[in-house]
């Protein structure tokens, strides 16, 4: 028997009724997105006749998911200060899955630091600056923005966006495929951990980012790292490199410069009319030793970027120019 009804693809449900009572299940062939062929199919156990009475069968059928609109997703931007303590940050509105990627770490201490997430909930975050374990763990209050969206995939004015989360250990690289199959080019990937099944500090590098994925690792500190870190929650936004608004209201530009290194680089922000949040992470790991991404100097034409190594084994902090 064929149903047919207009554009639709993916999964059928079908509940029967009960008008004959011998076992029978519910087949179908011939599957396009306009129509599909059913039929009932009697077991011959007791006997080889499988006729079978008319039945009504019910069907649900629903379409392939498509990415949402980034507006119901309930993403939120913000900021907070704070320092080596921690401080909570709670949602405008509940989450079910969210996902949270901590901003580019300001530069008003200048011991060696890096942003973490922890306790994640459906409706709220703890978040503080980390020095590196040589350190003495007292920073000062440091501005960090953060950025939640529920996990998913996007289409963000005909840019992709896919939110996620993955587990990544230090003893090899991790490989995390995206769902989606959406994005025609390499994005840009962000990231933050965002449990702590160890406390020493650790960071997230990245490599080998393609359409359909990429690898990321824990490291710890360079004195440790023959210290292989257990695998912790990573949060992850892949986007599309481009520019637009979201809703008429916040802008945003994604870019990747190939001359970050251990400097301060002026970064140009050509089309914002408003202060900017600032986000970020390394696409490459060219260079293994441990860092973190900084920034200062805010204004809404233009911030400061460099990458800042730890020195737990050795003074030097320069390091080779890495994607960001």
């Amino acid at each position: 028997y064929e149903i047919g009804t207009g554009d639709w693809s993916s999964d059928v449900c079908l509940p029967i009724s009960y008008a004959g009572p011998d076992p029978v299940s519910v087949r179908y062939r011939n599957f396009t997105n306009q129509k599909v062929d059913l039929r009932l199919q009697e077991e011959a156990s007791g006997d080889p006749e499988m006729g079978h009475v008319t039945e009504e069968i019910g069907y649900l059928i629903l379409g392939d998911v498509q990415p949402r609109d980034i507006l119901t997703s309930g993403l939120e931007i913000g900021e907070i200060e704070t320092g080596h303590g921690w401080k909570k940050v709670t949602f405008e509105n509940p989450h079910r899955h969210p996902v949270i990627i901590p901003g580019l770490l300001s530069f008003n201490g200048a011991d060696p630091a890096i942003p973490r997430i922890s306790e994640v909930k459906t409706t709220d975050f703890k978040m503080q600056v980390a020095e590196w374990d040589y350190l003495d763990q007292t920073h000062t209050r440091e501005t960090i923005p953060y950025l939640v969206i529920e996990d998913g995939v996007y289409n963000v004015g005909g840019d992709a966006w896919e939110a996620g989360r993955a587990f990544v250990d230090g003893s090899k690289w991790n490989k995390i495929q995206f769902r989606s199959g959406q994005f025609g080019a390499n994005p840009i990937v962000m990231v933050g951990q965002t449990t702590l099944r160890e406390p020493e500090k650790v960071t997230i590098r990245l490599r080998n980012i393609t359409a359909n994925g990429f690898e990321a690792r824990l490291y710890r500190q360079e004195s440790d790292k023959t210290i292989q870190h257990v695998a912790e929650t990573i949060h992850f936004l892949a986007v599309d490199r481009g520019a637009g608004n979201i809703g008429g209201v916040t802008d945003y530009k994604t870019w990747n410069r190939d001359d970050a290194n251990n400097q301060w680089k002026e970064i140009a922000l050509p089309i914002f009319s408003d202060y900017p949040y600032v986000y970020g992470s390394a696409q490459t790991s060219r260079g293994m030793d441990p860092f973190g991404v900084r920034a200062k100097d805010h204004t809404v034409s233009s911030f400061h970027l460099k990458l800042q190594e730890e020195t737990s084994a050795a003074p030097d902090r320069h390091h080779i120019p890495e994607i960001v």
